[in-house]
């Protein structure tokens, strides 16, 4: 991949690359230091990937909080402007994925080819139709072959597309989401693993703040991302990702960010869910929380369990003050 390219050599490499494929057909590069390419915009859109853009995996309904810790991970992005064309059709392009960490071990995932491939698909009618860009490149996992995909659909506001968009802006016409896919496995649900943003906008869709009757506190921040795009559930389950905890253990105390620590297990309606917090450093012996909320009508209960190393359970709070709000 082209992970240390300077910006506009990038950009040259993908409007050069393959005329019709999604990219611009003149091969403009800009000014030559940076700056944006040149392009139609009435048939065109233009795409903006930030530097350190990534992709956070999803949860799937059904799985076990055991089962999404297998399948976190995060999708990089390479950086650049992309010349999006409206058309459809299938077509060689380089770009846009530059690397897939996956498993609790940020395990890579090795890019197989500097080029993949862009569809480009319309769907719907005016005024409720959207441009779907797909571009998917083969990895290998493990000694397994697997595929990475980038998504991104754009909506036009009164018939009237987007000229640019960019992916660290507020997604008011657009979505943008990933998927892995892993060699098939005995369980079928653990060779597919879709994503959103990492960075997804504010305000949070739930915030909880949780406290034992030993005094240990637990607070969570969620927020949500392109539904079935980026989640794999059904009826009116919510397509949350959990984006940080702060942890106070007695004298410990920890602010997580890290996404690869931070595990969701969504049930249907959202309700009963649990979440997995990883603590590194661990706290003496608890390397890992698993904080619960309550089933229907409180019954079960909201716990903490507290986990060794090997993610067994040592103990668990079973009087635990569990408040939520939700926007």
């Amino acid at each position: 991949m082209h992970r240390h390219l300077p910006i506009f050599l990038l950009a040259g490499l993908l409007l050069a690359g393959c005329s019709g494929s999604g990219q611009s057909g003149d091969g403009g590069t800009g000014d030559g230091d940076g700056g944006k390419p040149d392009y139609d915009d009435t048939n065109s859109i233009l795409l903006t990937i930030p530097e350190g853009t990534s992709l956070c995996s999803g949860f799937s309904e059904g799985r076990t909080w055991q089962e999404e810790l297998q399948m976190v991970g995060q999708i990089e992005l390479v950086s650049g402007y992309y010349v999006l064309e409206r058309e459809p059709g299938t077509n060689a392009a380089a770009g846009f994925i530059e690397r897939v960490l996956f498993g609790p071990g940020r395990t890579e995932a090795v890019v197989q080819a500097e080029t993949g491939s862009l569809e480009t698909e319309h769907r719907g009618q005016p005024p409720y139709d959207e441009w779907i860009f797909t571009y998917r490149v083969p990895t290998r996992l493990d000694g397994k072959e697997s595929e990475a995909s980038f998504k991104l659909g754009v909506y036009p506001n009164e018939g009237v597309w987007p000229a640019e968009i960019s992916l660290d802006a507020d997604p008011l016409r657009w979505h943008a989401s990933g998927e892995f896919h892993i060699e098939p496995d005995t369980d079928p649900g653990l060779h597919e693993q879709r994503f959103a943003l990492c960075d997804l906008p504010d305000p949070p869709v739930r915030e909880i703040t949780a406290t034992g009757a030993n005094g240990h506190r637990i607070e969570l921040t969620l927020k949500e991302g392109p539904y079935y795009d980026s989640c794999m559930l059904a009826g009116e389950t919510q397509c949350y990702f959990l984006t940080r905890a702060a942890v106070k253990l007695g004298a410990y105390e920890a602010d997580i960010e890290d996404r690869f620590r931070l595990i969701y297990n969504g049930s249907h309606h959202n309700w009963y869910d649990k979440y997995l917090l990883i603590l590194d450093p661990p706290a003496d012996d608890v390397h890992a929380v698993l904080a619960i909320a309550a089933g229907f009508n409180d019954n079960p209960p909201a716990e903490f369990v507290y986990l060794d190393a090997d993610l067994e359970e040592l103990s668990r709070e079973s009087d635990v003050d569990w408040q939520e709000t939700n926007q």
